[in-house]
């Protein structure tokens, strides 16, 4: 796929970009702030691929990707973006109608919400064994914003980055503390173009401004 961006000026700051994100973090994070965006860029215009899965920089399918783990290819220019910490949620509803879990033991006696194993597109999302060895789920989605929707109905207890937690309450907080970290990618060919420069720094403030929401318990 042909990236809009590949035609224009270096050094307007105008035109298309096209960003692909983790579907979480697109959602709460990214998505929110755009009109921000635009309001101070009015020339600009973003193209936001927030889904369960990622577009590739280095395949020229967007401008700027935004992944869990930096792609190993010298196509791209690659630098750590943020990191950001999960745990364990549950709805209140849930919580009330069930024995509270005291230790990760407990968790096998839950109802626990999770990925489904063949269709989890990045190793990084494998959390439940790095919560408990063996630990399963009873309702799964490909989709973490499914995930939620569904703990938030009350169907049990699941990893959520804690970014996605409003309104839930968190299980075993200090025994379960999850980090993982996005990368920022640009295809090497793109990376000098204004636009895309001036999304790249943006993106860097806004995790900046964000970081309460991504590392809640940061020491």
């Amino acid at each position: 796929m042909e990236v809009v961006s590949r035609a224009g000026e270096r050094d307007v700051v105008g035109g298309t970009v096209r960003l692909s994100v983790a579907e979480g973090f697109g959602t709460i994070i990214v998505a929110p702030a755009l009109p921000a965006l635009r309001a101070q860029i009015p020339n600009l215009r973003i193209e936001l691929a927030a889904q369960s899965g990622f577009l590739s920089s280095s395949k020229r399918e967007v401008d700027i990707a935004v992944t869990l783990s930096a792609p190993p290819t010298a196509r791209v220019s690659v630098t750590p973006l943020t990191e950001y910490e999960l745990g364990l949620f549950a709805s209140p509803s849930y919580l009330s109608q069930h024995e509270a879990a005291e230790s990760v033991d407990d968790l096998q006696r839950h109802e626990i919400v999770g990925y489904i194993d063949d269709l989890v597109y990045a190793p990084e999302l494998n959390y439940l064994d790095e919560v408990r060895a063996g630990l399963r789920t009873t309702l799964s989605s490909s989709s973490i914003r499914a995930q939620r929707e569904i703990i938030e109905a009350g169907g049990g207890i699941g990893v959520l980055p804690c970014f996605m937690s409003a309104g839930l309450t968190r299980i075993l907080p200090t025994q379960v503390r999850l980090k993982r970290r996005f990368w920022l990618s640009t295809h090497r060919d793109v990376t000098d173009l204004a636009r895309v420069r001036a999304v790249v720094s943006w993106l860097k403030k806004l995790v900046k401004l964000k970081a309460s929401k991504l590392l809640p318990n940061r020491q």
